[in-house]
């Protein structure tokens, strides 16, 4: 997280510190990204990079959480949108667009790569205990919407739900395709079966 000084700065500055990051990490290699390139491409006093955020680690990682406020506006616009579409529907739409969104541009896509391929494992294990309890939080709203149209069952442990699906979106591409033509079909497959859990589950 940067530090109160960073937050200090114009909202034009900060934006250009952030675009310029994203750029840079988007086209290196992680390990190749030095504080020096960051502050070239920045335009800022290496002096004053410390004094916005520890190291590079720390500007990734919050380079992600930017992007996931982005993306969770875009989210909750299909939310509203798309509520009369049955549950799976709905997920399937939503992590769609949670797709097209990640794939919208070349700096993104970059980024992307860069976390899943070569940013340290401490580093990709925070960036995700930081989206994991953002991605329960929508999905426990999506479940609380078809709880109270009276699809799901009253009594059902909304938070466990929304942490099963959390961990079947973020884990999709660990299953092992077969029959399947994509994720997008093993994703739908499996939000309807959890759909039928919802709605037909009973207390042990």
């Amino acid at each position: 997280m940067p530090k109160s000084t960073f937050f200090n700065l114009p909202k034009g500055k900060q934006s250009r510190i952030l675009d310029s990051a994203k750029s840079v990490f988007s086209k290196n290699h992680y390990r190749k990204v030095t504080i020096d390139s960051l502050v070239e491409e920045a335009n800022i006093p290496k002096g004053s990079f410390y004094q916005y955020f520890e190291n590079k680690d720390d500007l990734f990682m919050y380079l992600f959480s930017e992007i996931g406020v982005e993306k969770k506006l875009v989210l909750d616009k299909v939310i509203e949108k798309s509520k009369d579409l049955n549950f799976a529907e709905l997920i399937t739409e939503l992590i769609a667009m949670a797709n097209d969104f990640e794939n919208k541009d070349e700096v993104i896509i970059g980024l992307k790569d860069k976390f899943l391929k070569q940013c340290p494992q401490e580093i990709k294990n925070r960036i995700l205990n930081d989206l994991i309890p953002d991605t329960m939080n929508m999905f426990s709203r999506v479940i609380t919407h078809y709880v109270d149209l009276g699809h799901f069952r009253k009594d059902l442990d909304i938070r466990k739900a929304s942490f099963i699906l959390t961990s079947v979106v973020i884990n999709i591409d660990k299953f092992e395709l077969d029959n399947e033509t994509n994720y997008g079909e093993v994703l739908y497959d499996i939000t309807r079966l959890l759909e039928k859990g919802l709605s037909k589950w009973r207390p042990f």
